[in-house]
């Protein structure tokens, strides 16, 4: 979860209130910070190791090269391999099982030994509804609310922990199956004019008219029923989408919602690790201190670890919705590329055919400069009367891959 990198930048225990100098940051220790949550899905599980930074560093730095494995008490082992800087994926697929134990162990490069607590798999729960409504949100502002629903009529999962990947569709607006391609003319001999650029108009190698988009939720979203008779969840709301986003509705959008039972331990680290990313006295009041999980040095017990080796049961549900699904009243909202309507009819004639410089074409220009072919020019002149055949867009205008991919998700449903 890139929100815990985001945020513990400062690290706090609960009530701890020491004072420190917050701009000093000669001290900082980079301390290991471990994301790691095994599920009852049959899958390759995933890991993930970092350091956290000080507020005044670039980012985080991914823990590379470590050995990672999880051990069960029913004598089963999983080795993780890292597939990507700091992210650790099983050998092979498998599943948390009720009544067993599990711990992580965590070897760095520089063989520095880590462990955690032994957690066993929670309750286990469905999520019985992901739906969408057009609501005001509390701050008054309109837009798609993505709720949902829960019950367990045992009473014995109550707390919740929430995650979504959301996928949109983009479409190119101003696409073209085919490109414009500058030919290659031989130097002319001294004295000699400069030839004319041949310009030809060529199919693509593939097409990159339509495109997928998918992005990770980026908060701590969880819930609790502790307080409450039943252990029911109801209406309660994963994903707001306000109107600077409608772009992402306008013609499909997806949202797969994940909903993670929680041990009571789990639940307290993320909302108070919530409660820390949201406060507005991040940098000037409550700081200092340490903000304690469930792993830990298994050789030194003062040095700190941030993290929580987390056994949960996990259900999820997809659905698809569109713009006009919910707000068929409102105009169609802009593109993800608000420059769209800007059209460019350059010259294909130079301006000194005795200069070398000189005598690239504006054309030849626009194009090496990364504008595509939209059309031909009728008639094709620019505003001057030169010669200016075609009329060209922005890159991103007729070309989706500046924002998403073309590969279509094994899930997408038209």
């Amino acid at each position: 979860m890139k929100l815990i990198k985001n945020i513990l930048l400062f690290l706090i225990v609960i009530g701890c209130v020491e004072e420190i100098d917050v701009i000093n940051y000669d001290n900082f220790n980079s301390l290991l910070v471990v994301e790691a949550t095994i599920t009852n899905q049959y899958i390759t599980q995933e890991i993930r190791l970092s350091r956290a930074y000080p507020l005044n560093t670039e980012g985080p730095v991914n823990e590379s090269n470590a050995n990672v494995k999880i051990v069960g008490n029913d004598g089963n082992l999983f080795i993780f391999e890292e597939n990507e800087p700091g992210t650790y994926k099983s050998i092979i697929p498998f599943e948390a099982i009720s009544g067993v134990e599990y711990q992580l162990e965590i070897i760095t490069e520089n063989g520095l030994k880590y462990g955690s607590k032994s957690e066993s798999l929670s309750a286990l729960s469905q999520l019985d509804d992901v739906y969408s409504e057009r609501v005001y949100n509390e701050e008054g502002d309109e837009g798609l609310a993505i709720f949902v629903d829960s019950y367990d009529s045992q009473g014995i999962s109550r707390y919740y922990r929430y995650e979504y990947e959301e996928t949109h569709k983009i479409i190119a607006p101003h696409y073209n199956d085919s490109i414009a391609v500058i030919q290659p003319q031989p130097l002319p001999e001294p004295g000699e004019d400069f030839p004319v650029p041949e310009i030809t108009i060529e199919p693509r190698d593939e097409p990159v008219e339509v495109c997928y988009k998918t992005e990770n939720a980026n908060s701590i979203i969880i819930a609790s029923t502790i307080e409450f008779i039943e252990d029911r969840i109801d209406r309660f709301s994963v994903r707001f989408i306000k109107e600077d986003e409608y772009s992402k509705l306008l013609h499909r959008y997806s949202i797969l919602v994940k909903q993670y039972i929680q041990s009571r331990e789990a639940h307290i680290y993320y909302k108070t690790l919530k409660e820390f990313s949201l406060s507005e006295s991040l940098l000037y009041e409550n700081q200092a201190g340490f903000f304690e999980g469930n792993v830990f040095s298994v050789e030194n017990i003062n040095e700190k670890v941030i993290g929580f080796f987390e056994v949960s049961s996990v259900s999820s549900k997809r659905i698809y919705l569109t713009f006009d699904d919910y707000f068929s009243d409102l105009p169609s909202p802009r593109p993800e590329n608000v420059r769209c309507n800007q059209f460019y009819t350059p010259a294909l004639t130079a301006n000194d055919s005795h200069d070398a410089v000189a005598a690239i074409s504006p054309l030849e220009t626009a194009i090496i400069g990364g504008l595509l072919y939209y059309e031909a020019n009728d008639p094709p002149f620019d505003e001057f009367g030169d010669f200016a055949p075609f009329v060209l867009v922005l890159n991103e205008c007729g070309d989706c891959t500046n924002f998403g991919v073309t590969q279509v998700p094994e899930w997408w449903e038209d």
